[in-house]
């Protein structure tokens, strides 16, 4: 087995290698890798893994978006709902303006 010391840089094959990265096992020097959750790897590994997270991410919100607006309508419908019971709840002298006409006439 080479030691890491005579491996070469997979970009720059005049460069000793300074890291093996874990993701596409390839020996890269000092310039061509990145930390990226404690690891060390290449900029291809590490757009891969960016690239992965914003689409988890934007299936998240995805999900978010349809749950908000399922609640929003089941607020909507129970706000409504519980509007009309009150509603209902009114007498018909208030309706007919009998009721109306009884506070105008005064004691």
């Amino acid at each position: 087995m080479v030691e890491l010391r005579q491996r070469r840089c997979f970009h720059h094959p005049n460069r000793e290698a300074a890291a093996l990265c874990p993701s596409c096992q390839r020996h890269f020097c000092r310039e061509c890798v990145t930390l990226l959750a404690g690891k060390m790897t290449c900029a291809s590994c590490q757009d891969d893994f960016v690239r992965e997270r914003s689409q988890t991410q934007a299936n998240w919100s995805a999900v978010i978006e349809c749950i908000s607006i399922i609640c929003a309508v089941v607020f909507l419908w129970g706000a409504f709902a519980g509007l009309g019971k009150v509603m209902a709840s009114i007498p018909d002298t208030v309706h007919d303006a009998s009721y109306w006409e009884g506070l105008s006439e005064g004691p």
